[in-house]
């Protein structure tokens, strides 16, 4: 567990202090077109740290005790609004592209549609993929249900909320809106930056930033594969619909497993 704890606060004390620079250094030729574009997101970097922080005191999550709130709200706070600022700066240097959907217009209904359809995607493209990997002796956690385990018995309430401060906002902020974004910009290829994506998105679950890395390394080809397929579908779809449908869309599709499992199907 220290090797978890160390890794994942290595990595958010360097997105931190990468925005601290950002803001120190903003007047630096280099740095002055970013700092432009990123400096005019500041209320929608709050809103979704918002909900991040919400989400994840409501679900009261294992560890979270009442007096390391205030340092959660601090620390995760600071990151989550960090890696929001940061992505957005990148993704305002992409020619006709806004990863905020619904400040373009795009209306609760049309988000909860492409939402349900990047659920159903995931469902009919890697679950009967996983199912092949699996009669080839390919095994995974799924299919012991064992990586959600620490799910079983927790509300359905409490467990959406969990997925979407976690699997929904954390993991998209920080896999397709900083990484696909600032791929994009350095690639210029919509392919390029959505294979690159996923492959980064593939190997963080075998990795201490991710807390069930040490149950995922169980199955490393299965993990990566499964992953690497899910990395796919979701960039792809930010990159069309933006951050806001893979934000739902991600979350309901491991609810839905969750839920299952809750029922024991």
């Amino acid at each position: 567990m220290n090797e978890i704890f160390l890794a994942q606060n290595t990595w958010a004390t360097v997105v931190v202090a990468s925005f601290v620079l950002v803001v120190i250094f903003r007047r630096h030729h280099r740095l002055a077109r970013f700092w432009s574009g990123m400096a005019k997101q500041w209320r929608a970097s709050m809103i979704l740290s918002a909900i991040y922080l919400s989400s994840a005191i409501i679900s009261q999550p294992t560890g979270l005790e009442p007096s390391r709130i205030p340092l959660f709200i601090l620390g995760s706070g600071s990151y989550i609004f960090s890696l929001t600022m940061l992505g957005l700066g990148f993704a305002s240097g992409i020619e006709n592209f806004e990863p905020l959907q619904l400040r373009k217009g795009m209306t609760f209904q049309e988000l909860i549609l492409w939402a349900l359809i990047t659920m159903a995607l995931m469902g009919f493209i890697v679950v009967p993929i996983g199912k092949c990997l699996t009669s080839i002796g390919i095994t995974g956690p799924i299919e012991t249900a064992s990586a959600m385990e620490f799910m079983r018995g927790t509300s359905l309430f409490r467990a959406f909320l969990m997925l979407l401060a976690g699997a929904g906002i954390a993991e998209e902020v920080l896999f397709r809106l900083f990484v696909m974004s600032g791929l994009l910009i350095l690639l210029r290829r919509d392919s390029w930056a959505i294979f690159g994506s996923a492959v980064i998105f593939g190997l963080y679950h075998l990795s201490p930033l991710d807390s069930l890395y040490l149950e995922f390394w169980q199955y490393p080809l299965y993990q990566f594969l499964i992953t690497f397929l899910s990395g796919l579908i979701l960039a792809w779809v930010y990159r069309k619909k933006g951050l806001e449908v893979v934000i739902l869309g991600h979350t309901l599709g491991v609810f839905a497993g969750v839920t299952m499992m809750q029922m024991g199907l």
